[in-house]
């Protein structure tokens, strides 16, 4: 399957309209991508760069337009610059579109390439799940390299040694660390009790389930 990406819409429109002499409004903020980013020292037009490409790309694909999102990704590609995750993103849309033969030419091109950030590495760990378990695994452990404290990765390994490989123990115990590194996230304490629970240890998955309830209903600061 392909990777989904996990940038929202309203992550994208807050991180372009925080750089500077960047519209605010969504209305506006479209109009700028879609002429190009504006030179606020000359006041000229320029190309698009590697990163307005991919985030234009999201917020048209977000409103529905697959077309214009392929189109945006294949230019954002076409940069030479690009981050590995934009294959993987461009072969997701492809294939919701109907271009199978396209998604799976992304798709190997970004398993050919060299990832060298979090969100990348995790994309080709995502795009191994179907076929490639322990590919996976050594991917997120890449990202973990990056990243230690990485809550997406460290439940992503967590999931491929209990799901993929069988391996409890050793997700049991990638668990245990994701929690004490995240203590105060209701979700993942909740994953824990659930694997806990599999495996016999019923009085300390009803205390992770308890503690997730009460942490659930604490009232927000």
């Amino acid at each position: 399957m392909p990777y989904f990406g996990g940038t929202t819409l309203g992550q994208v429109v807050r991180s372009i309209s925080a750089r500077p002499g960047v519209p605010s409004s969504g209305k506006e903020l479209w109009s700028t991508l879609e002429r190009g980013w504006l030179d606020t020292t000359t006041g000229s037009t320029a190309r698009l760069s590697t990163e307005a490409y991919v985030q234009r790309a999201e917020l048209r694909e977000a409103a529905g337009d697959r077309d214009g999102a392929i189109e945006d990704y294949t230019l954002a590609l076409a940069t030479g610059t690009v981050p590995v995750l934009v294959y993987f993103k461009g072969a997701t849309t492809k294939h919701y579109n109907g271009d199978h033969a396209g998604a799976k030419a992304d798709r190997e091109a970004g398993f050919k390439a060299t990832a060298a950030d979090e969100l990348s590495w995790v994309a080709r760990a995502e795009n191994r799940l179907g076929d490639d378990q322990k590919g996976a695994l050594a991917d997120v452990d890449e990202v973990l390299k990056i990243n230690p404290w990485s809550e997406v990765a460290l439940q992503l390994k967590a999931a491929i040694l209990s799901e993929g490989l069988k391996r409890t123990d050793d997700a049991l115990a990638v668990r245990n660390k994701v929690v004490e590194l995240h203590p105060d996230s209701v979700a993942l304490r909740a994953g824990r009790g659930v694997l806990l629970a599999r495996t016999g240890k019923r009085a300390e998955a009803h205390r992770d389930a308890a503690d997730a309830l009460r942490r659930h209903a604490r009232p927000q600061r």
